[in-house]
């Protein structure tokens, strides 16, 4: 695959002249093809929940989570935590990320373009600590953008 920076391939091709264009090849070789700031992506794979619940499975195999967002129906605020995992972990388990949701509201994360990689699955559940689960109640609506 070419760089779209430059155009150099896998046999060569022109050099990049600026300094942000070898960095963005740089980038580019590294990260094995990340779209450049600006390219379009495409289309996402969306799972979200049916109905208010206290966890979901975004994805049961590896996968890259390029968003997450949902909303909180709770009064209180609460914590969303997200695991790399294939079912819902016990109580006092770490989690991967923690996102903090303010009570009766939105809440949001982008991660595009690359997004995060999980290596097992996405488990995603409302928890009444940070950083490690404690369940909640069946108050949240999730909705994660798988990479395709």
């Amino acid at each position: 695959m070419s760089c779209p920076v430059c155009c150099v391939g896998p046999t060569g091709g022109e050099n990049p002249t600026s300094a942000l264009k070898k960095i963005l090849c740089i980038l580019w070789s590294l990260f094995g093809g990340a779209p450049p700031v600006g390219a379009p992506l495409a289309p996402g794979v969306i799972v979200k929940s049916a109905v208010l619940e206290n966890g979901h499975i975004l994805s049961a195999v590896p996968a890259v989570l390029r968003g997450i967002d949902g909303w909180n129906a709770n009064p209180a605020p609460q914590w969303v935590l997200l695991f790399d995992a294939v079912s819902e972990p016990v109580d006092g388990t770490a989690a991967t990320y923690t996102l903090g949701v303010s009570g009766e509201y939105p809440f949001w994360k982008d991660w595009r373009p690359a997004g995060i990689r999980f290596t097992t699955g996405i488990y995603v559940c409302n928890s009444s600590t940070p950083f490690v689960k404690t369940i909640g109640a069946a108050d949240c609506a999730f909705t994660g953008e798988l990479a395709p």
